[in-house]
């Protein structure tokens, strides 16, 4: 019994741990989506300026501007996002508070099981701005970049992308 809630346990922490590196991954992917989505950057000098003032935002607020932004014709897309910030926000500042009655009462299953979904959910919403992300590339490199001298560093960033997300699967 002592190995099963000790091995419950750790899946919990790896949980905990693998969702709060995953959002980071998502940050990180929002902080170069959103410049090139909001409708008030018209020019590259606008969406560096703007992806430079986003460095330091937090997950909520980065999530804000792209859905923001973004053009959903459902309010599900909406919903689901904000479902992600408050899960993500809860296993991060309020851990103790939402599931620590449940692991002290040894029902440490249904934690892992709300955690892996949450996992699932966020990993998909991260492959998803990671795809965003390489046609965002793709496009600076095949259109906005191609015969300028900044295509190595753009070719370099799509390369970059290419190989997180090939890492991370």
């Amino acid at each position: 019994m002592g190995t099963t809630v000790k091995g419950q346990n750790q899946k919990v922490r790896e949980l905990v741990g693998a969702i709060v590196l995953t959002t980071q991954d998502v940050e990180q992917k929002l902080k170069f989506v959103t410049p090139f989505i909001s409708s008030g950057n018209t020019t590259m000098d606008d969406m560096l300026a703007h992806m430079d003032k986003i460095q330091k935002q937090t997950f909520g607020y980065l999530v804000g501007r792209f859905l923001e932004n973004s053009k959903s014709e459902t309010d599900d897309f909406e919903e689901h996002c904000k479902n992600l910030i408050g899960i993500r926000n809860g296993v991060v500042h309020h851990f103790s508070e939402i599931y620590g009655a449940e692991i002290k009462a040894g029902k440490s299953e249904s934690v892992i099981v709300t955690l892996q979904r949450h996992l699932t959910n966020i990993t998909y919403f991260r492959d998803s701005l990671a795809q965003l992300a390489a046609e965002i590339l793709d496009s600076l490199c095949n259109i906005t970049f191609r015969n300028s001298p900044d295509l190595k560093h753009f070719e370099e960033l799509r390369k970059e992308l290419e190989l997180s997300v090939a890492a991370k699967k």
